[in-house]
């Protein structure tokens, strides 16, 4: 029997994951946050994010889950199998080290695969692994975990006239399959919660992802509230972390 699923996980363990938490919190909602060693990202205006420091880190997650994110943010496709082991094995260990317990899921950093990295995620023992890939339901393959959307612009982004309708391009085709209302086209917002219908109605997975940074630069916290408020407080449905979800499905088989 098919089940309904809502899920969300967010990337990079930023000071602005302090939103993200009191909105989960707030309306009773679970996170999977995902958590490098080492990130830093320059947002705007020379402005540089970095992530939370340990002690923080322990504090600001303790409702929620956590899970391995590499240790530097290094792109898979971009590094040898060596490092692509330490970055996946010591990640590994340091959070576990440093929260005290098992960690169970990984995320690609930049959504960046490699066969190296599915291979060495499995032998340190993840239970899962989350992708950047999207319209997704269902999972197939729990070290291939899709999500149902990003939170971030959309039809149009910030940028040269290429960067602002990329968004449109990949999503129209999408869109169309799953028959989605027109207004989906019009909102972030409403693709959103065109989805969510879809997956409620299909008894399906909703899995919203996305990095907190990008929430405040391109200033969503209002967007991302309103779908919160819409996406709580459902009967007939389940609200899991990631590992969660793979645990139940993997029950299931």
């Amino acid at each position: 029997m098919k089940e309904f699923i809502i899920t969300t996980s967010w990337d990079d363990a930023t000071i602005f994951d302090k939103k993200i938490v009191y909105l989960l919190d707030k309306y009773n909602l679970k996170g999977t946050f995902y958590v490098p060693k080492e990130f830093s990202y320059e947002i705007k205006n020379g402005d540089t994010v970095k992530r939370i420091d340990d002690e923080e880190l322990k504090k600001l997650y303790a409702k929620h889950e956590v899970g391995a994110h590499s240790i530097t943010h290094s792109y898979f496709n971009d590094i040898g199998p060596d490092e692509t082991k330490e970055e996946i094995f010591n990640s590994k260990k340091y959070l576990e080290n440093l929260l005290g317990k098992e960690i169970k899921m990984f995320c690609y950093p930049g959504g960046k695969l490699s066969n190296t990295a599915v291979k060495e995620i499995k032998n340190a023992r993840f239970i899962g692994a989350r992708t950047t890939e999207l319209f997704q339901f269902d999972v197939k393959d729990p070290y291939l975990m899709g999500t149902t959307i990003n939170c971030y612009p959309f039809p149009f982004r910030k940028g040269r006239l290429a960067a602002k309708i990329q968004p449109l391009r990949k999503s129209f085709a999408p869109i169309l399959e799953l028959g989605l209302p027109w207004k989906s086209f019009l909102s972030w917002k409403n693709l959103a919660k065109s989805l969510f219908d879809y997956a409620e109605k299909n008894k399906g997975i909703f899995h919203l992802w996305g990095h907190s940074w990008e929430i405040e630069k391109n200033g969503m916290w209002e967007e991302l509230e309103d779908i919160f408020k819409y996406i709580s407080s459902r009967s007939g449905c389940r609200y899991l972390t990631n590992s969660e979800v793979i645990d139940l499905l993997s029950r299931k088989d």
